[in-house]
């Protein structure tokens, strides 16, 4: 008798048969009560991690600032219109205190709206690269907004000059090639925060790996965006 015959006959499972399928059905129940398991305690350990990194961010800011953060204005979103998530631009907000960064540098396309915010929110020194602003609007709206920005954007004005932290958001050129242009920028122990998008991160994998092999310290996660964070070594020769 072929084992064919053996778990069928007559169209029918045979009690071999039988049981071979209840034994599939409960490989694959636990193998899927596994996966719950392993996601729910991933859960839990992310949850617990950002509760950390809330409670740091709340000591830096109350450090740095005196008092909480409270809230973006109003007038900024009503000035300039941005795709970057609110959530998004409050985490690179945490980020500056979080860095203790002093010196933070923007770079990428029609950032208006992520400089001013951290303009009035944080206490750092926000530089700007000239690309990232679009003149025009930006005077529309200090004209239509004169009370509130009474300042010119401050540009990078030095090649030479390093940061504590530079993001770089709305930049579709490759990962390696925002890499190359501003890590050099980063001051020994400075961050570069780098949102992803579509037409960059086809590049991520290949960056990571050449990170690793010059034991550079990265890491990429979500936000509500994809973020790859890349931290330059205070004992980089």
């Amino acid at each position: 008798m072929s084992f064919k015959e053996k778990i069928v006959q007559n169209g029918f499972p045979t009690p071999l048969g039988w049981g071979l399928i209840a034994s599939a059905i409960i490989a694959s129940l636990i193998g899927i009560i596994t996966s719950i398991i392993v996601f729910v305690k991933v859960f839990k350990i992310k949850k617990q991690f950002n509760k950390a990194q809330e409670e740091r961010a709340a000591k830096a800011i109350m450090d740095i600032k005196g008092s909480e953060l409270g809230t973006k204005d109003e007038f900024i979103n009503k000035a300039f219109s941005t795709n970057i998530d609110e959530s998004d631009m409050l985490h690179i907000v945490k980020s500056v205190y979080l860095n203790y960064a002093k010196n933070v540098l923007l770079d990428g396309l029609n950032l208006e709206n992520l400089y001013l915010t951290l303009k009035t929110m944080t206490l750092a020194n926000v530089e700007i690269t000239h690309r990232a602003i679009n003149s025009k609007i930006w005077n529309e709206a200090a004209l239509n907004f004169s009370d509130k920005i009474t300042e010119k954007p401050c540009f990078i004005a030095s090649d030479d000059k390093q940061y504590n932290l530079i993001v770089s958001v709305n930049d579709n050129s490759s990962n390696t090639e925002i890499f190359n242009k501003l890590y050099p920028k980063l001051s020994f122990g400075g961050l570069l925060m780098v949102i992803q998008n579509p037409n960059i991160k086809s590049d991520l994998k290949d960056l990571k790996r050449d990170l690793k092999i010059r034991n550079i310290r990265f890491e990429a996660s979500k936000n509500k965006a994809l973020f790859l964070y890349v931290v330059k070594s205070e004992t980089e020769a």
